[in-house]
């Protein structure tokens, strides 16, 4: 038992999964993955979305759609100012271009104009 060692190190692995988003634009030589969020369900659903944007080629983007952004993520903690952490919010602070429905439209409204030229 003298060489038995008690936590050694840490061993690295990866659990392969595949993504469907709800939709996809192709622009420019780049791709918008796009996801329409009502809400989150759990942690591991919000955190499932982080892995996916880093394993994204440069050239893709993954975007939200959110039904309402500044719908709290409700399974958070609340701050200590008595909120939750919005959808929005969530994704501003994971590094994720977010619109709502009505914000959403002038963007695509926009590409499919330059796709047209």
């Amino acid at each position: 038992m003298k060489d038995d060692i008690f936590h050694p190190e840490k061993v690295s692995y990866t659990v392969e999964r595949k993504y469907e988003p709800d939709f996809q634009i192709d622009y420019n030589g780049g791709t918008y993955l796009i996801e329409y969020k009502g809400f989150f369900r759990d942690g591991p659903e919000a955190s499932k979305y982080t892995w996916i944007r880093d394993v994204l080629p440069e050239d893709t983007e993954l975007l939200f759609i959110f039904e309402k952004p500044t719908k709290p993520i409700h399974f958070r903690t609340k701050r200590s100012d008595g909120s939750k952490m919005t959808h929005g919010e969530w994704a501003t602070k994971n590094n994720f271009r977010y619109f709502s429905v009505d914000s959403f439209v002038p963007f695509y409204k926009q590409i499919d104009k330059k796709v047209d030229s």
